[in-house]
């Protein structure tokens, strides 16, 4: 990769993604999906979906607040780009799927997802040397360490306050 790519999202069960219709104009938003494992797909035709939520509120409400939590994730990823350096991302952005996917190992909080230099690229909005560059400074630092598929933070304190300088 070489930076030309963003990952606005990190996908789990129930999620729903795909194409999107702004508007009354119609504009349609296409959503990319990579899976990282072994998954279940369902494709849903958009006259069928429109009776779904109209019939169903629960569901139609369940979808409004998801989307909406997305969105501010988009939102907070958009301004960290355009406000913050690509070290501080990387940084809030380990943090943030430590939070989400992270499990205790003997020597700090290890991501547990498999994650390559070039997909943390993505999701920090920068390429892969940078990024790269970025992990091996902070393993020499002994703020974290890492591997081919894993992540794992030895002092969290170090790596929080990268984010606000």
């Amino acid at each position: 990769m070489n930076g030309d790519q963003l990952t606005t999202a990190i996908l789990t069960e129930g999620d729903v993604f795909g194409a999107s219709f702004i508007g009354t104009t119609g504009t349609m938003i296409e959503d990319t999906a990579m899976a990282k494992g072994p998954i279940r797909v369902f494709r849903v035709k958009p006259e069928e979906f429109r009776n779904l939520v109209s019939q169903h509120s629960n569901i139609a409400w369940e979808l409004i607040m998801r989307l909406t939590s997305r969105q501010l994730q988009v939102y907070h990823k958009m301004e960290s780009i355009l406000f913050k350096e690509v070290r501080a991302r990387v940084a809030e952005t380990i943090l943030e799927l430590a939070g989400a996917y992270g499990e205790n190992c003997h020597h700090g909080y290890e991501l547990d997802i498999p994650l390559n230099q070039s997909e943390l690229a993505d999701l920090v909005g920068a390429s892969r040397p940078v990024v790269s560059t970025i992990l091996n400074k902070l393993r020499t630092q002994d703020i974290l360490e890492y591997g081919r598929e894993y992540i794992c933070i030895k002092r969290r304190t170090e790596l929080e306050r990268l984010i606000t300088i």
